[in-house]
């Protein structure tokens, strides 16, 4: 793929509900998503359902669920800020880097609530076989 310039994923490290995972930052995202793994650890409640689409995909139905989504990461303090309440999707993300896909705005929102939390680029680890880890 000489030429093609592909552009770098944003991730960010949240809390969502108590549990610290990885997020994309997704610039086109109309709806946050979270991973059907993530969804059934926090136990949220059900808040009705979406009809999704992926750019080539047909729609499917999602069950939707509110959770409170916290910027932050892995560190020896605890993230005392109220956070965002967000709807999210419950998505089928299967074998990727994040446990949750979260909106332009959502990050907006995490910024603005706390201060000083900038996304940054966070390499993914590589294991032995060349294939990058995901976090969890």
């Amino acid at each position: 793929m000489n030429g093609v310039k592909l552009s770098t994923l944003r991730y960010i490290e949240v809390d969502v509900e108590g549990r610290q995972c990885m997020g994309l930052v997704d610039s086109g995202a109309e709806i946050c998503l979270i991973s059907e793994e993530l969804a059934s650890e926090i136990h949220a409640d059900e808040c009705g359902h979406i009809g999704v689409r992926g750019i080539f995909s047909d729609p499917i139905r999602l069950q939707l669920i509110s959770v409170n989504i916290k910027g932050g990461g892995k560190s020896n303090y605890d993230n005392v800020a109220d956070g965002v309440q967000v709807v999210c999707a419950i998505a089928p993300l299967k074998e990727t880097s994040h446990s949750v896909v979260l909106s332009s705005d959502v990050v907006a929102d995490l910024e603005w609530s706390v201060e000083h939390f900038p996304y940054r680029t966070i390499p993914l680890p590589i294991n032995r076989a060349g294939r990058q880890v995901p976090y969890r």
